[in-house]
């Protein structure tokens, strides 16, 4: 049994210093936070308790198998957490956000099989959304990071906000190989489909925030994540209420 209060386990720092990032080819703007949370130690040994259940959306059965890729969706009072990141996506980045989620998501993922080198996690958008990524691999285990990117074909630099233009494009651009829930983690040969225009470096205990319609994927280097679990604990905030 674990017992925490989570108000005092989910501290961030009381004050944090962030970087604000512009992409290239109008693909929008992130932000990063080294040194998030006040105690990240406990935040990581709390998650590493919790199961992780295999990831469904993954219909080829390659989960558990080739990798495996493992979530748990986490209700618990985070709002300390959740107001400190809404106040920076609106001062940082101009997104408002109208309210806390009830809950966060967490996820451990492993190589059971080397990927081929030509392979790497497959790019995707999280539709319009808002996600702050808090990641919690220990130093000595930090290897890649995020990386983002620009469809070649058709070539778009981000996602529209509007519905009707956003569901019209994933029809266009998501196809074949390139669609995640059909073909597994990662994508053979990602280059001729997609540009990588910008990588977030893993980091312990950095936040990385990001609108959801710019597309992105984890940034894999050959041989990690082989005997180390990735962790990362995301928030995903609906709703934005875009800049401009």
């Amino acid at each position: 049994m674990y017992r925490f209060r989570p108000s005092e386990l989910f501290r961030t720092q009381a004050e944090m210093d962030y970087q604000a990032f512009t992409l290239p080819n109008g693909a929008g703007r992130y932000l990063v936070v080294d040194d998030f949370y006040a105690d990240p130690l406990a935040v990581r040994r709390l998650l590493l308790t919790t199961p992780y259940p295999a990831w469904e959306r993954d219909v080829t059965g390659a989960n558990l198998q080739a990798y495996s890729d493992c979530r748990q969706n986490i209700q618990l009072p985070t709002h300390q957490v959740q107001d400190a990141i809404r106040g920076l996506c609106q001062q940082a980045l101009g997104i408002a956000l109208p309210r806390n989620r009830p809950n966060f998501v967490t996820n451990l993922f492993r190589n059971e099989v080397e990927p081929p080198v030509t392979a790497q996690p497959r790019p995707h958008d999280d539709g319009p959304s808002v996600a702050a990524i808090v990641m919690l691999n220990l130093p000595e285990e930090c290897a890649g990071g995020t990386a983002f990117y620009c469809s070649r074909n058709p070539p778009v630099a981000c996602m529209p906000t509007d519905p009707a233009s956003y569901q019209a494009l994933r029809q266009q651009i998501y196809l074949g190989s390139r669609e995640e829930a059909r073909a597994g983690y990662f994508l053979d040969q990602w280059e001729e489909h997609w540009q990588r225009i910008a990588t977030v470096e893993m980091k312990f205990n950095r936040l990385l925030l990001y609108p959801g319609l710019q597309f992105h994927g984890h940034w894999h280097v050959p041989g990690s994540f082989t005997e180390h679990w990735r962790l990362n604990q995301t928030f995903f905030f609906d709703d934005p209420v875009w800049a401009g």
